[in-house]
C-alpha cells in the first residue's frame, strides 16, 4: 500500500491533511470540555449535557445538508466553509460562559462538522483512481486516527497553561488549514462529475431490514461509548486533583490505540465473526465503564480507560467494515451517510441521557448508580449483538468480504454450522 502513496495527487492530499486536523482538533479539547463548562464555568451537569447533545444533533443536521450542498456548490466550497466555521467555534468555547451562548456555538460546530465530512469523503472518492482507491480510502482512516489519538497529546499540555490556549490553538489550526482548502481544490474537479437524486437509494435503504436493525442497535453503542469523553472526564475531575493527570489517561488511551490497534484486529478477524467481534467489544465498553463506579485512584480509572480503550479497538473498525458489507457500489455513500447520521444521533442521546443520569446520581447521592447502569447496558448490547450473527440474512451479508474500501477487518468465511442456521427475525415472502 505504502508504494503507492505518491500516487495520490495534491487535492486528495489536502483532503488528508484536512481530515487529520479536523480531527486532531476537536481530540484536543474533547476530554476537557465536560471539565471546562462544569467546574469553570458553574453550569449544570444537565446543561452541559444538553449543550453536547445540541452539538450532536446539529450534527446531524449538518450531515443531511453537506450532501446536497456539496453536489450543488462543489466540495471545494464546503469544505472551506466548513473547516472555517469549526475553528471559528472551536475558538468561540473558550471565551463565552453562559449556557445560552455555549449553545449557539454548538450549533455552530456541530452544523460544520456535519458540512465538512460529506464532502471529505465524497471528494476522496472523486479523487481516488481505480488504482489508488484502496489506498487513498486507507489513509484517510490513518489520518483520522492520527488526529484522534494525537490530539489529546497536546491538549494534556496546553489545558496545563491555560484553557483559552486549548481552544485557540484548536480553532486556528483548522482557519489557516480553510485557505489551503480553498486555493488547493480546483473547482474544475466537480464541474462536469454526473449528478443524480437519491431519493432511490434512500429507499433501498430504508427497505433493507437488517441494516436498519443493526443501525437501531450502534446508535445505542454510540451513545454507551459517549460516556468516555462526558461520564468519565467528570468521575475523574471529582478524583484526581491535577488536570494534568486527567489528560494522562487520554494519553495511556491513545499509545495503547497506536500500538495495538491494528495487530489486535488482525488476530480478532481470523478468529471471530465481525458480530462476535462487535459484541465483544461492546461487553468492553460497558465493563470499562461500569468499574469506573469502584475507582478512588488515577490507576483505577486507567484501567477503567484502557478496558473502554480495548471496546473501542474492536467497535470502530468493525462497525465500518459491516456498513460496507451491506452496501453496493452505487449505494456506497448513501449507507455510509446513514451511518454517520446514526453516530451522531447515538452521540446525541449518550450526552442528553448521561448528563441526566450524572446530574441525579449527584442529586440523590448515588454515584455508582449511572455506571452500574451502563455496564448493565453494555452487557443487554453485547448479548443481542452476538444474537443477531444467528439471524440468517444478517449472516449472508457478513460471511461477503469487504475490499472495496480497503478498510479491516477482512472477513472470511469459515464453513461453521453458522450457515446452516434458519432462524430469521424478518421471514421475505416466496415469489411464486
Amino acid at each position: 500500500m505504502f508504494a503507492n502513496w505518491k500516487a495520490l495527487n495534491r487535492p486528495m492530499w489536502i483532503l488528508l491533511s484536512g481530515i487529520l486536523v479536523f480531527h486532531f482538533s476537536i481530540y484536543m479539547i474533547l476530554p476537557y470540555i465536560p471539565i471546562l463548562f462544569g467546574k469553570h464555568y458553574g453550569i449544570p451537569l444537565s446543561i452541559v449535557g444538553a449543550i453536547l447533545g445540541t452539538q450532536s444533533a446539529s450534527y446531524l443536521v449538518g450531515s443531511l445538508l453537506g450532501g446536497w450542498f456539496t453536489d450543488h456548490w462543489g466540495r471545494r466550497t464546503i469544505t472551506t466553509i466548513g473547516i472555517l466555521l469549526q475553528g471559528f467555534s472551536l475558538i468561540l468555547y473558550g471565551f463565552v460562559h453562559t449556557p445560552s451562548l455555549l449553545m449557539a456555538v454548538a450549533i455552530i460546530n456541530g452544523v460544520s462538522g456535519g458540512l465538512y465530512t460529506p464532502a471529505a469523503k465524497s471528494g476522496i472518492a472523486a479523487l481516488a483512481s481505480d488504482e489508488t482507491r484502496t489506498t487513498a480510502f486507507s489513509m484517510r482512516g490513518i489520518a483520522a486516527n492520527i488526529g484522534t489519538t494525537l490530539g489529546p497529546l497536546l491538549g494534556t499540555f496546553l489545558f496545563a497553561y491555560s484553557y483559552r490556549l486549548l481552544f485557540v490553538v484548536s480553532g486556528l489550526l483548522c482557519v489557516v488549514l480553510a485557505p489551503v482548502h480553498a486555493l488547493g481544490l480546483h473547482k474544475e474537479n466537480v464541474k462536469n462529475e454526473k449528478r443524480r437524486t437519491t431519493f432511490s437509494a434512500i429507499r433501498e435503504v430504508l427497505r433493507d431490514a437488517p441494516f436498519l436493525v443493526f443501525s437501531c442497535m450502534t446508535v445505542l453503542i454510540w451513545a454507551l461509548y459517549t460516556q468516555l469523553t462526558l461520564a468519565v472526564p467528570l468521575r475523574a475531575s471529582e478524583i484526581l486533583t491535577s488536570t494534568t493527570a486527567v489528560g494522562m489517561l487520554w494519553t495511556i488511551s491513545s499509545i495503547m490505540i497506536i500500538v495495538a490497534q491494528n495487530p489486535v484486529i488482525r488476530l480478532v478477524t481470523r478468529m471471530w465473526h465481525p458480530l462476535t467481534t462487535l459484541a465483544v467489544g461492546t461487553l468492553l465498553l460497558g465493563a470499562g465503564l461500569g468499574t469506573v463506579a469502584f475507582s478512588s485512584q488515577f490507576i483505577h480509572l486507567m484501567i477503567s480507560v484502557l478496558i473502554v480503550t480495548a471496546g473501542e479497538m474492536l467497535i470502530m473498525p468493525t462497525v465500518d467494515s459491516v456498513v460496507s458489507n451491506f452496501s453496493k457500489p452505487e449505494t456506497l455513500g448513501v449507507y455510509f451517510g446513514i451511518a454517520s447520521f446514526v453516530w451522531g444521533l447515538g452521540q446525541s442521546l449518550g450526552n442528553f441521557a448521561g448528563g441526566e443520569l450524572m446530574q441525579k446520581a449527584e442529586q440523590t447521592g448515588t454515584l455508582e448508580m449511572p455506571w452500574i447502569l451502563f455496564f448493565v447496558v453494555g452487557l443487554v448490547l453485547a448479548g443481542v449483538t452476538f444474537y443477531l450473527r444467528y439471524w440468517e440474512n444478517l449472516y449472508k451479508i457478513m460471511v461477503e468480504p469487504s475490499r472495496r474500501m480497503g478498510n479491516p477487518p477482512l472477513i472470511v468465511e469459515t464453513g461453521d454450522k453458522q450457515t446452516k442456521i434458519r432462524f430469521s427475525f424478518f421471514r421475505k415472502k416466496t415469489k411464486r
